[in-house]
């Protein structure tokens, strides 16, 4: 998932204080790179430890929660529908669930 990456120019005289390496330095800026969803982060490597998914099947299975099947699902994505299908079939198999509806509730009780 993307990074915000922000970047924005900086004074001469606050970069030298800042970083003792840029004295004499004419041009200065700073960088800053934040996560938007650190949150679904988490829950990404959740669903990797809790079941043993990787990480594509468990991004398809958070997708799945956001509703419309596996055919949206797989647009939003951007898989073939054959993809979503293998992805949602190991899923089932590594939960325990037999149905998208099953496995909904599954991700939003944990």
């Amino acid at each position: 998932m993307p990074l915000h990456v922000q970047v924005m120019p900086v004074g001469s005289e606050w970069a030298e204080s800042a970083v003792p390496l840029a004295s004499g330095w004419r041009s200065s800026a700073m960088v800053l790179i934040t996560d938007p969803e650190p949150g679904v982060r988490a829950q990404h490597e959740a669903l990797c430890l809790r079941y043993g998914v990787t990480r594509a099947k468990a991004a398809f299975a958070l997708e799945i929660v956001k509703g419309g099947g596996r055919r949206a699902t797989a647009e939003r994505l951007g898989i073939a529908d054959g993809t979503a299908r293998s992805h949602l079939s190991k899923i089932f198999d590594k939960t325990g669930v037999s149905r998208q509806a099953e496995l909904v509730r599954l991700l939003l009780q944990k």
